[in-house]
């Protein structure tokens, strides 16, 4: 193959990817964007040993690169070398894989069944090792698209949506080692595994086919989307003012949106049919800090509008433990009845270079002093891994801020045996009209189905909506709109899936497995 077409195939890979989320939604190319990078790296017959690793490290980091930034390149809007730094990073757990695959190259139709069972359980084992290091990133497993299968999904009870990647990754190399030995002399060892293979989905589907645990009750919920521009809500158009000058006009400002987010929310709560028994406002909605005094009246009316639970996005401060100096979190408060009747959560998983900057201290100047245009203050991450409780509110919430939607094991430490309800704010303009939204979204729906609890989103711009426990988007405002949606949904009376009480344990020994597999394999070289 020549080293041209070679690339094409490879790079193929990432538009194939891509297709398979927001805006296109074509969930089944995720059963195949693949297969371009395993006919080039097993139809490389020219080279053995180191060489044949290398060359199919190089090709699994180019179809990871071209991957990652046909999903991600929305970064580019707050940072373009930073998107790219991320995708290059990223790329090098595809990149591993590639070198392991080609070294694994089927040569005999048994070869080619363990060779996709090995390639399987490394890969969902790669997926846990990036969903934590470096602070971890999880975003856009290999399984993510495949949400919109009812039945396979359910599978993600027990294995998290990471250890579920195995799946369609283990299809995709069956399929490729079917391929790769099509002028095999043997037909029935073929036929075997081709039938495996084809036969894996649908099987694992007849038989997880998927219930709704048994509700123990229901809540009237009202999220409110407020559509705020990011200029309107960072000031970013103010950047150079003279400080008299850009403080008037950002005060101003404040109060003309916390008004409309009064109104909104008022109006919204007074078309309502029936009332309801919950308010979510998006993350940061409240202009300020939560514990300033101008905040008690503005949302003591909404509290006075009936019996009504309030959750909004908010800063806040709390001494250190020294109680030498104020840190700043961005946090979740929940209310009932007064403002002084409080629930405070400090957001546990901070975004690098999105709410502090690493190594600051470290860092040039000349790198630090451009980001605190941005970045005027770190903010200081929470430790608390507790739902919040409050009396008036018939189930739990677990609270959820920002993209700690799409972190599976931090989601799970919230988890209780009780009824639950998880709550995410956010705010996803910083991107601006892209699909970033609409993928944040996707990945969080894999929350519901891990943990068996329904999931309600504010979102500044969207996707604001009502997730069940399948996973499913049953109730939604049309992104970059204000409104409000009032919606019902019924929450499970408790219990714990198995994910909910082991985590990534299924990824980590199928990545071990998988290891092992492919270890034994090299020991006794097969020839053809």
């Amino acid at each position: 193959m020549s080293r041209l077409k070679a690339f094409f195939l490879t790079t193929l890979c990432g538009p194939l990817f891509a297709g398979a989320f927001p805006p296109f939604g074509q969930w089944w190319l995720a059963w195949f964007w693949m297969l371009p990078l395993l006919a080039v790296v097993w139809n490389e017959e020219r080279r053995h040993g180191i060489s044949l690793a290398w060359f199919g490290f190089r090709h699994g980091w180019l179809a990871g690169f071209s991957a990652f930034t046909a999903t991600l390149w929305w970064v580019g809007h707050v940072t373009v070398p930073g998107m790219f730094a991320l995708c290059i990073y990223l790329a090098l757990f595809p990149a591993l894989w590639g070198m392991l695959a080609a070294v694994a190259r089927p040569l005999t139709p048994g070869r080619g069944l363990l060779s996709a069972l090995a390639l399987g359980g490394i890969w969902a084992g790669g997926e846990w090792l990036r969903s934590w290091l470096l602070t971890g990133f999880p975003w856009n497993s290999a399984a993510v698209p495949i949400v919109e299968m009812p039945g396979l999904r359910a599978l993600a009870a027990y294995t998290g949506v990471t250890g579920l990647s195995m799946v369609p990754i283990f299809f995709m190399t069956g399929l490729g080692a079917a391929w790769t030995l099509r002028r095999h002399r043997s037909a029935r060892g073929k036929a075997v595994l081709l039938a495996i293979t084809l036969s894996t989905p649908a099987v694992l589907t007849l038989i997880l086919w998927e219930k709704s645990p048994p509700p123990a009750g229901s809540l009237r919920v009202l999220l409110v989307q407020p559509n705020l521009s990011m200029e309107m809500k960072m000031h970013l158009d103010l950047i150079g003012k003279p400080d008299e000058e850009r403080f008037e006009i950002m005060r101003q400002r404040e109060d003309d949106r916390y008004a409309d987010l009064l109104n909104l929310t008022g109006d919204a709560y007074q078309a309502a049919r029936e009332k309801p028994d919950l308010i979510v406002w998006p993350e940061s909605a409240i202009p300020g800090r939560f514990h300033d005094e101008g905040h008690d009246k503005p949302l003591n009316s909404i509290l006075a509008l009936g019996p009504v639970t309030l959750i909004t996005g908010a800063d806040a401060i709390r001494a250190d433990p020294t109680g030498t100096r104020w840190l700043p979190g961005n946090c979740i408060a929940m209310m009932r009845g007064k403002k002084e009747n409080f629930l405070i959560h400090e957001k546990v998983h901070l975004v690098p270079f999105g709410e502090y900057i690493p190594w600051s201290d470290k860092l040039p100047e000349f790198f630090v002093e451009p980001l605190r245009e941005l970045i005027p203050t770190d903010f200081s991450p929470g430790d608390s891994k507790d739902p919040l409780v409050m009396e008036g509110m018939p189930c739990e919430v677990i609270p959820l801020v920002c993209f700690e939607d799409t972190i599976a094991d931090l989601a799970r430490k919230f988890v209780r045996d009780a009824p639950q309800l998880m709550v995410n704010v956010t705010n996803d303009n910083w991107f601006g009209e892209s699909n970033e939204s609409a993928i944040h979204a996707l990945n969080a729906r894999w929350r519901c189905i891990e943990l068996a609890r329904p999931m309600v989103r504010s979102s500044n711009t969207g996707v604001t909506c009502v997730i069940d426990t399948e996973g499913r988007i049953i109730h939604e405002i049309p992104r970059w709109k204000a409104g409000g949606l009032q919606a019902t949904l019924a929450y499970p009376k408790g219990g714990l899936t198995f994910y909910a009480r082991n985590g990534e344990l299924v990824a980590m020994l199928a990545g071990c497995a998988g290891l092992a597999i492919l270890f034994l394999q090299l020991l006794k070289p097969e020839r053809p």
